[in-house]
């Protein structure tokens, strides 16, 4: 479905920059189901691309880009310069592994957890 969504806002000329949050089993699978079933062509956040950036933001100059869940919910210089992105379009795959729990009364977030706000204040 998400797939669906985003080559139809591609063509309607509405999506330039789309990220994917995935965990990180998945995100060859998401490349390769793009590709092959919409022509769509996304490239892998790595460190190698992240090392090799000149301008300082990996998201700024790579407009369709599938990232690991982990890594970005780890890495606080990646979530800076995350938000200082801007995105048409965000896909966060299996969301449900941000949530935050509560211990009685206290709520206890977790770092997937506030990558879901940040996710969400910058798309």
């Amino acid at each position: 479905m998400a797939g669906l969504l985003i080559k139809e806002l591609m063509i309607r000329g509405d999506l330039d920059r789309c990220l994917i949050v995935a965990p990180g089993g998945l995100v060859e699978q998401w490349q390769d189901e793009l590709f092959e079933k919409f022509g769509v062509k996304f490239e892998i956040l790595t460190r190698q691309m992240i090392d090799a950036e000149l301008n300082g933001n990996v998201f700024t100059a790579h407009p369709l880009l599938i990232a690991r869940m982990d890594v970005l919910s780890r890495d606080e210089d990646l979530q800076r310069q995350l938000e200082r992105s801007d995105w048409d379009l965000i896909v966060v795959d299996e969301a449900r592994r941000m949530s935050a729990h509560y211990f009685g009364q206290e709520k206890k977030t977790t770092k997937r957890y506030e990558l879901g706000l940040a996710l969400g204040r910058i798309c």
